[in-house]
This record gives structure tokens, sequence and C-alpha cells, in this order.
């Protein structure tokens, strides 16, 4: 069985990438979904957004959230 060739791995690369473009562009991305995408990113040297919008638009989420972090008197222990 002879080996893929360079271009047809470097298609089949482009291939996936579009295929989980489609996936993320079409709603229907599941958590697994995003778990192989963010490791294709990360086996592909890209680990971060920079200061792109969607970037900026988590920070700020995230920002916004609730402290959930509760002190002993709260939770009525002791001190």
């Amino acid at each position: 069985m002879s080996k893929a060739t360079k271009d047809e791995l470097s298609s089949l690369h482009g291939e996936l990438a579009k295929a989980f473009t489609r996936v993320l562009n079409g709603g229907e991305a599941t958590a697994a979904h995003m778990n192989v995408i963010r490791q294709f990113l990360k086996d592909n040297g890209i680990d971060s957004a920079g200061n792109s919008a969607p970037l900026q638009d988590l920070t700020k989420t995230v920002a916004n959230l609730p402290d959930f972090t509760q002190t002993d008197d709260e939770y009525g222990l002791p001190n």
C-alpha cells in the first residue's frame, strides 16, 4: 500500500478545517466537537485568537459572571 502524498495530506487537512468550520457555524457543535477542534488547533500551533472580537466578548462575559465563592461565615461555619 502506498503512502499518501504531501499534497493529499494537505488537502485532507484543509477539508478537515472546513468541516470543523461548518460544524461551528451550523450551531451543531457538541462538547466532543469542541474538544476535537481545540486539539486540532493546538496541534497546528494555534493557541490564541489574539485580540479578536470573539475572544474579547468571551473575556467580557467571564468578567461579568457572578462570584460564587463564599466565606466560612456565609456557610455558617465557626471562625
